[in-house]
């Protein structure tokens, strides 16, 4: 009923059953409220609220609940930042299985440096069927950032699941490896015509990959004017895509003369 879907929503009666289950022990309801509450896109926003819920399924053993716990402690969005804490919980919901949880944990240490501890975390995580993390196991093999000493799938398999659900940062490492040739052909118009098949209403996330993790790094100019030259998202700095693929020529990438052209 929250939601809708199979049945008319009607939110009211829909929180009033889940609290209902939530009080009578349901830590699947709690769980439920507490991800509601916090992201406030269907019931009203209530970070406090929602952490209560989470920390109640949490304290009835809940992997999933300690993810999402640990992931919203770890972002500081909706909730204090606190990576002593944030960690803590992803540990634990890593220990009980929890692949989304290891995908996380390692999307951390990846971000702090630490490759070995983000690539081991990545690899468990793939092995479990976690989909986002053989997409990050892709990145890093894409950029030569796998630790010396540990073997990786190839990115064909890492890549598999999201290439068949259409996923946008799948679909974009995909791409990346067509135009760098890396175990593949060197490919830009199969490359260009995967960056367009990206749906537009999925390509902001991308965006604060590409911009706000890779400043400086000309991987990011390529990506963005890609985008920007699809017409998916607009480019933070007004720059043009035939500006920003000059950069990313400019720094090594071979990027086609076809590229700066402007698309219909």
């Amino acid at each position: 009923m929250l939601e809708g879907g199979n049945i008319q929503q009607n939110i009211d009666e829909g929180e009033g059953w889940l609290r209902k289950a939530a009080e009578d022990g349901d830590e699947q309801a709690m769980r439920i409220l507490g991800i509601n509450f916090l992201d406030g896109k269907i019931l009203k926003q209530d970070f406090t609220e929602g952490k209560k819920w989470l920390q109640e399924a949490v304290s009835l053993g809940d992997d999933s609940a300690m993810s999402i716990l640990g992931s919203e402690l770890l972002s500081g969005e909706n909730l204090k930042l606190d990576i002593k804490e944030g960690i803590k919980w992803l540990e634990e919901a890593s220990e009980l299985g929890n692949s989304n949880a290891k995908s996380i944990l390692g999307r951390f240490y990846y971000i702090q440096g630490n490759l070995l501890k983000a690539t081991k975390l990545f690899l468990e995580s793939f092995s479990e069927n976690g989909e986002l993390s053989g997409n990050n196991l892709a990145y890093m093999a894409r950029r030569g950032e796998i630790p010396n000493g540990i073997e990786v799938p190839k990115i064909g398999l890492l890549l598999e699941k999201s290439q068949e659900n259409k996923e946008p940062f799948g679909v974009v490492n995909k791409a990346l490896c067509l135009a760098q040739g890396i175990q593949c052909k060197e490919n830009w118009k199969e490359a260009d015509d995967l960056i367009a098949s990206i749906e537009k209403n999925k390509a902001s996330d991308l965006l604060e990959w590409w911009y706000k993790e890779l400043q400086g790094d000309s991987e990011g100019d390529l990506v963005i004017g890609w985008l920007v030259r699809h017409k998916l998202v607009k480019d933070p700095k007004n720059m043009s895509s035939a500006k920003r693929l000059a950069i990313a020529q400019k720094n090594g990438w071979n990027v086609p003369s076809w590229m700066m052209e402007k698309t219909n």
